[in-house]
């Protein structure tokens, strides 16, 4: 079984993932990681050698790889499905699930650990929440196309791998 993770930051990716992967007793992979772990260099400054291009096609390279893995649970970055053909890849090779949250509960989320954040470390509460709305409504319409919709403050773990179990070919 292949499951992959995916929607904004702060959606809860990677703590639901490694919970979830124990759980159904797979491999857990956060891609950023598995990237950085490869190339021996942060996400951060890949971005700044290779730009935004660079670093997708590694993106993308390392999403392969991953793929091509047997009883794994992937966590993505964010825009990992929003490039490269990789939503169909994802599709095509996984069972995906968006963690599906509003702006507002992701920004309440990513307020206390946004200097970690590029993208939103210098903005203040109120641009915070204006550009995860822009940002969020630009990626939804591959977010979109999971297989599986959760939301974590509406529905349990439980109620996850059930319909993970289910939908499973």
């Amino acid at each position: 079984m292949k499951i992959c993770l995916l929607g904004y930051m702060g959606s809860g990716k990677s703590t639901l993932g490694k919970k979830l992967a124990k759980r159904m007793d797979l491999e857990f992979i956060d891609l950023d990681q598995f990237i950085e772990s490869d190339k021996g260099q942060t996400i951060t400054d890949i971005f700044s050698t290779m730009g935004e291009g660079g670093f997708r096609k590694v993106e993308k390279e390392a999403l392969a790889s991953c793929l091509d893995k047997d009883n794994v649970l992937l966590s993505l970055g964010g825009g990992t499905p929003c490039y490269s053909g990789n939503m169909d890849s994802i599709k095509s090779n996984s069972i995906s699930v968006y963690l599906d949250l509003s702006p507002k509960a992701l920004q309440s989320r990513l307020i206390q650990g946004k200097f970690s954040r590029p993208l939103i470390a210098n903005l203040n509460d109120m641009e915070m929440l204006s550009f995860i709305e822009d940002h969020l409504g630009e990626r939804l319409v591959h977010y979109k196309r999971a297989d599986i919709h959760f939301q974590p403050f509406k529905q349990d773990v439980d109620e996850l791998i059930e319909e993970i179990q289910s939908y499973s070919k």
